[in-house]
Formats: structure tokens, sequence, C-alpha cells
């Protein structure tokens, strides 16, 4: 019995420094300041997997184009993994608004054997690059 309580003490107090420990986090997260000036933020490269998504990839452009991220600060590359649809011609036609699209075709017998299509198309596509961060979407 006397175990029993010494556990549930331990429990308790355990429980307690893990809220505590958040809870200082949460506070000392309020005084982190905010980045006022666009210059100082990191340029953003955004590499997009697409095959076949022809339906889908207006809908993902215009997601990226919401974004409150400095327009200047991003690229988007959009990766036409062989498709077989207008996916790339779509993404070409967004080109000259207010994000930079770029395309990257991969051609039927480019992927190397023994490597995921998918995977080599995202190398091929952050090989290309110019963000000092790399986000990467399908």
């Amino acid at each position: 019995m006397i175990f029993f309580i010494l556990f549930a003490w331990m429990t308790g107090l355990v429980y307690l420094a893990f809220l505590i420990i958040v809870f200082v986090g949460l506070l000392r997260l309020k005084d982190s300041p905010l980045v006022e000036d666009d210059s100082l933020l990191p340029t953003v490269s955004i590499v997009v997997a697409a095959r076949d998504e022809e339906t889908r990839i207006g809908r993902l452009l215009d997601s990226l184009q919401d974004q409150d991220y400095p327009h200047g600060k991003v690229e988007v590359i959009v990766v036409d993994d062989r498709s077989s649809d207008n996916t790339s011609s779509l993404v070409n036609h967004r080109k000259g608004g207010s994000l930079d699209f770029q395309v990257l075709r991969i051609r039927d017998g480019e992927t190397p054997s023994g490597r995921s299509p998918k995977k080599y198309a995202l190398s091929k596509g952050i090989e290309i690059t110019t963000g000092e961060v790399i986000v990467t979407t399908d």
C-alpha cells in the first residue's frame, strides 16, 4: 500500500514538472520577436512532384499563391513526372503571376532502374532549387 502511495506521489510530481516546463515554454514563446522586415526572411523553394494531376494541380497552386509569405521570396518547382495529361501545360499557364512557377519534366525511361519514380522526381526538382529552405509536397 505504501509503495502505491509513493508511486502515485512520484507520478504526480513528474506530471507537475512536465506542466511547469510546458507553461514556461509557452511564456517564452510569446517573447519571440516577429520578423517585420521581409528582407530578413529566408528564401523558400517548394518542390511539387505531380503525375497526372490536371484535376487537382490548380487547387494546389491556388493554395500556394494564397500564402502570406512574401512572393518574391518563394519559388515553386513543379516536377511533371511522366504525366499523360495536361498537368505541365496548366502550370505553364500560371507563369507570370505573383509566384514564380517552374516546370521540370521527367520523360519516360529517364528514371534509373530500381529507383522510385517519385523520389527521382523530387531529387531532380531539389537539384535546381535556389531557396535557403526547401519544402516538398505533392
